[in-house]
């Protein structure tokens, strides 16, 4: 196992890359962030200004170089255009935005989405998020290229998020189906696939308990079976999931809050069961984790935010042999 520092400057606090999304071209990994100053506050200490900036790899995630993109990744109502682009996920990635992003207190209430044909060199938008009127976006960026669909998260009131699916080609964004959950907080949604199936890992919430579910679908989403448990996620309004599949297996990442640890979850029968915790972090701060998580040169790359209580938070990413993690 080996720990890289994607970004830490002394006075930044740089956080929450499950919400600034991540995309994969073979060895090429990039991964969006907050940054701003440390300033002490009651609950996340990052002051004012804020700008998202994103972090690239040439190598699998083995070193990283930061960028700051063309756009500021807002999406005000005055700017954001109600027209769906022509979508090509065979060669376009999308970054969704939403008003509760940690920093995205300028968008849309109805949230919106940038595009990109150039692995993130430059970006065009923001194209409006297709939604009922009521509902503000909510953002975690969630795209399943194999199967042409994005999810996005939408809710009506704080924590009562809830997950649609839209299917995105040269007609547009188009609506698909909505993820039935039984109720309770279903937000941040993280994708794979398995031979065509569908796999939905959520952030849950229902008053004071958080855990991280799976659920699966054969039709495309259309539909979803029942959830997986993958872990209860203790205090702190939980941690949101990273969800990558090898082979017939899923590996799940997310913190643990309460005990201060980063970890990997594997599931080798397609989310009926869950194996044993794989802790790659461990340290006394609450303030962790938002993970996004890559399959690169034969490694799981586990990209968080991380800190030691009193420090200010920095991007790490962690590395274990995929042999490693799947014993």
């Amino acid at each position: 196992m080996t720990v890289t520092c994607v970004y830490s400057v002394s006075g930044d606090y740089a956080g929450w890359p499950a919400n600034h999304g991540a995309w994969q071209f073979g060895d090429e990994l990039l991964v969006g962030f907050l940054r701003g100053p440390f300033k002490r506050r009651s609950l996340h200490n990052i002051g004012h200004p804020r700008e998202k900036i994103l972090a690239r790899s040439l190598d699998g995630g083995i070193s990283w170089a930061i960028e700051k993109p063309d756009v500021d990744f807002e999406c005000s109502e005055e700017a954001v255009v109600s027209a769906d682009p022509n979508i090509d996920l065979t060669r376009d990635i999308i970054r969704a935005c939403g008003v509760y992003d940690h920093g995205g207190e300028a968008c849309a209430v109805s949230g919106g989405f940038y595009v990109s044909s150039d692995r993130g060199h430059s970006w065009r938008g923001p194209y409006k998020q297709p939604h009922r009127n009521g509902m503000f976006g909510t953002s975690r960026t969630c795209v399943v290229s194999s199967l042409g669909l994005v999810l996005f998260s939408h809710s009506a009131e704080l924590f009562q998020d809830e997950v649609s699916i839209y299917r995105a080609n040269q007609d547009g964004v188009t609506y698909v189906s909505t993820l039935d959950t039984g109720g309770g907080r279903a937000v941040m949604p993280s994708a794979a696939t398995i031979n065509g199936d569908l796999y939905v890992a959520l952030r849950r919430r229902r008053s004071d308990r958080c855990w991280i579910d799976v659920r699966c679908s054969s039709d495309g989403g259309l539909s979803f079976g029942p959830p997986s448990l993958v872990a209860d996620t203790g205090g702190h309004n939980g941690n949101p999931p990273a969800l990558l599949a090898i082979g017939e297996s899923l590996i799940c990442a997310f913190a643990h809050r309460d005990s201060g640890r980063i970890v990997l979850r594997v599931s080798h029968d397609r989310g009926l069961k869950w194996d044993r915790e794989f802790t790659i972090a461990i340290g006394t701060c609450h303030d962790i984790g938002y993970p996004q998580l890559f399959l690169a040169r034969g490694s799981v790359v586990c990209v968080y935010y991380w800190s030691q209580a009193g420090e200010s938070q920095s991007i790490m990413a962690t590395r274990v042999p995929v042999g490693e993690v799947m014993a």
